[in-house]
């Protein structure tokens, strides 16, 4: 930004410039360019100057809150709606019109002229609006003297692309309007004509880039697939083997150690003595004592 004075002239001749000051103004260029969006100006509506691939950037525009009221008289449209009073003052920057709008002496709204967005930036829209709504918040408190609180964004904006496809084209043009609803009955992408020409429009950022970048996305996947079809064929092919060779082990030694057992086993038996019943025992003293009684007879 920089500051604009007032020339004082005294018989044409120019004296100081900084006599008076009067407003602040400007600079040609508002914000850097930093790779995020493209430095564009303002442009007519609905004119994408035959960019039909980047979407145009509308309804920017953040709220915030008065901490300190301005210590000068705001100039404007003023108004009175349901007991709540607006005043509209309008500053010409280098992107185009800017809006100021009060709401109560609490609460400052700034609208900010549409832009066409780079298509491969769309997803920092949010915070490229913030860093440039602060730059024209700085200017409004140098220039009434009044303190704000943090932004918050105060309507969603929208993306809007210009449709080229012939069969909506035409449906738009007798229909009207045509609205993508999700499964909670929730508007997240519609076709319209609000700017003389059939336009695809959202406010998610994910179907911006879905709207531009699917064409590629599925090329890049067509492409991707064979590869991967491929890989995943060897890995099932690894992991087969793998699996097939810890079954063979496993088995194995599960079929070494049983058998083994049951050999250990079975020759534990065939080397064992059998025993004999308590009644061969019996048998066995009762002859031995026969033996005895009958030597002792015939001795005697």
């Amino acid at each position: 930004m920089e500051v604009v004075y007032e020339k004082v002239t005294i018989n044409g001749v120019v004296q100081n410039r900084k006599t008076k000051p009067i407003l602040y103004s400007a600079t040609d260029i508002i914000y850097p360019v930093d790779g995020k969006l493209t430095n564009s100006t303002s442009r007519t509506q609905g004119c994408y100057n035959n960019d039909t691939e980047n979407p145009r950037l509308n309804l920017i525009c953040v709220i915030y809150p008065i901490i300190e009221i301005p210590a000068e008289a705001v100039p404007g449209h003023s108004w009175t709606n349901n007991n709540t009073q607006y005043l509209d003052h309008k500053e010409k920057f280098a992107c185009g019109e800017v809006t100021f709008r009060l709401i109560n002496n609490t609460q400052l709204v700034i609208w900010k002229p549409e832009k066409v967005v780079d298509k491969r930036h769309i997803r920092n829209c949010t915070d490229k609006i913030y860093s440039e709504m602060q730059e024209y918040a700085n200017w409004f408190q140098k220039r009434f003297r009044c303190k704000l609180g943090l932004p918050e964004i105060y309507q969603d904006y929208h993306l809007a692309f210009q449709e080229n496809d012939p069969v909506l084209r035409d449906y738009v043009e007798k229909n009207g309007i045509i609205k993508v609803v999700d499964g909670a009955g929730r508007v997240i992408a519609w076709w319209d004509q609000s700017k003389g020409h059939p336009e695809f429009e959202t406010s998610d950022e994910r179907i911006a880039e879905t709207r531009v970048f699917a064409p590629m996305k599925i090329i890049w996947l067509e492409d991707k697939i064979p590869v991967l079809e491929n890989k995943i064929d060897a890995l099932e092919s690894t992991l087969t083997n793998k699996v097939l060779n810890n079954l063979e082990e496993k088995i194995g030694s599960i079929i070494e150690n049983k058998i083994s057992q049951i050999i250990e086993k079975q020759l534990s038996r065939f080397f064992e003595k059998p025993k004999q019943p308590d009644s061969f025992k019996d048998q066995g003293l009762n002859i031995n004592h026969e033996k005895e009684d009958f030597e002792r007879g015939v001795i005697g």
